[in-house]
């Protein structure tokens, strides 16, 4: 053979004792972000890892996160990670429920025979239990490697091997081919009713989901997916504190820190101020009338006109005022709109800042929604995810509440941004995140 003739021909070779499920490995790597919306709500997000580190280990990653209506937030983390070659090293299955956590850990076991090859440490009971099965890499990806390799029409079905981590046990998981499609496949779990349908595309990544026709999951960015402003059931993410704060409504300065700290949100300690506001941006950017401020509609305009009525020298106050009192706060009922709002007068935060906002902007003051962090007092002391009002009044950005009839925002509102919000969701979602108070100043404290 030719110099060229050989190289090709150990190129080929090479491709050729490649196994499939490394090339489908490969073809992987990276993370996807998922909003999870039941109809047009979201609530929760999904996120996937795959990963292949320098000793060449492999890894798969798959968190859900999800509130539904009148339940506690739930967090399920599925991780497998393979020895380079393809021999499963460790698994575990984390489900926490606000602040219970269910664990189970599977590794080789240290001791193998032929009745115990992997060991199952269960959490919190710290129960050990020894399995008899085999799973691999090639296991994992039996599904994605079939696809590669027979190219199946429409209808073909093909069974795989899975983990059932609730039930210890090795189950034949049955996939059905609904369509190859410019995308790349429809893929179905045979079911005998609202089957879970999943679109991979040409890298066996998933681009989309519907889970038992109720719940569609799709792409987006990290920020996105844990966008504040987005997920419903927002006042049931506390972070406990723990001290309760009196006359909150009267702190001038709080210094705090997270446990465990999470830099990417929060300095640490972190020193927060009434009044405080983020926005640097144009106030002519935050004017105008749109599907969410609709400035002329006559309730709005009344309103208006109502407050301008009772402003005496302080419009901003008088508009706060009257945003206060058209709703009653009830808690994770969005109205999904400032006149659903008020026609029938209760709402979340999140309507009574978008109502504020509205009215102020009518007023011809520019004006914003804030989302952050704010306290909430109680049995249980907490801070929990809040919505606020920034506006321009006189020549300047000032922090408003209209929840909670503030003209300037205590010293317990602290705004977050889209990404700082992320980063926080994420922490909390692994390990519970909670509040120290290192400092309280008071409205009249000698400094």
């Amino acid at each position: 053979l030719t110099g060229l003739g050989l190289l090709l021909g150990a190129a080929s070779w090479q491709a050729a004792s490649t196994p499939v499920w490394q090339t489908i490995a490969t073809s992987m790597v990276g993370e996807r972000w998922f909003k999870v919306l039941l109809q047009d709500d979201q609530v929760g997000y999904m996120y996937n890892l795959v990963t292949q580190d320098q000793q060449g280990h492999w890894k798969f990653q798959t968190t859900t996160h999800f509130l539904l209506p009148g339940s506690e937030a739930k967090t399920i983390t599925k991780t497998l990670i393979f020895e380079p070659y393809g021999n499963l090293l460790k698994a575990t299955y984390e489900d926490r429920q606000a602040q219970r956590l269910q664990q189970i850990t599977l590794e080789p076991d240290p001791e193998p025979t032929a009745s115990a090859t992997l060991r199952a440490h269960l959490m919190p009971s710290n129960r050990e239990v020894d399995l008899d099965w085999h799973f691999q890499l090639s296991d994992h990806l039996a599904f994605e490697s079939w696809l590669h390799q027979q190219r199946p029409a429409s209808g073909a079905s093909y069974a795989v091997r899975n983990i059932d981590f609730e039930r210890l046990s090795l189950h034949q998981r049955a996939y059905k081919v609904v369509e190859q499609n410019a995308t790349g496949y429809l893929v179905a779990l045979n079911a005998p009713q609202a089957a879970t349908q999943t679109q991979l595309n040409h890298r066996y990544q998933a681009t989309a989901l519907n889970m038992a026709g109720l719940f569609n999951i799709t792409p987006t960015s990290q920020s996105d997916a844990l966008k504040l402003s987005s997920i419903r059931g927002k006042v049931e993410y506390l972070f406990e504190l723990d001290t309760p704060l009196t006359d909150h409504q009267r702190l001038e300065a709080l210094t705090l820190q997270l446990t465990p700290a999470v830099p990417e949100v929060l300095a640490s300690p972190y020193t927060n101020l009434a009044g405080l506001t983020q926005s640097a941006a144009e106030p002519g950017s935050y004017l105008s009338e749109t599907l969410k401020t609709p400035l002329s509609h006559s309730r709005i305009q009344q309103l208006v006109v109502q407050a301008q009525k009772n402003a005496d020298d302080d419009l901003l106050g008088a508009l706060v005022e009257v945003a206060h009192r058209q709703l009653n706060y009830v808690e994770s009922q969005p109205a999904g709109s400032v006149i659903s709002a008020l026609n029938r007068g209760y709402g979340e935060c999140t309507d009574f800042a978008d109502l504020m906002t509205t009215m102020a902007r009518a007023a011809g003051l520019p004006a914003r929604n804030v989302y952050g962090l704010a306290y909430q007092d109680g049995r249980n002391p907490a801070f929990l995810f809040h919505a606020w009002n920034e506006v321009y009044f006189d020549d300047q950005w000032q922090a408003v509440d209209a929840t909670w009839n503030q003209r300037r925002t205590d010293a317990t509102h602290i705004p977050l941004s889209d990404s700082q919000f992320a980063h926080l969701m994420l922490a909390h979602t692994q390990r519970p995140v909670r509040i120290e108070v290192l400092e309280a100043q008071y409205a009249g404290d000698a400094r």
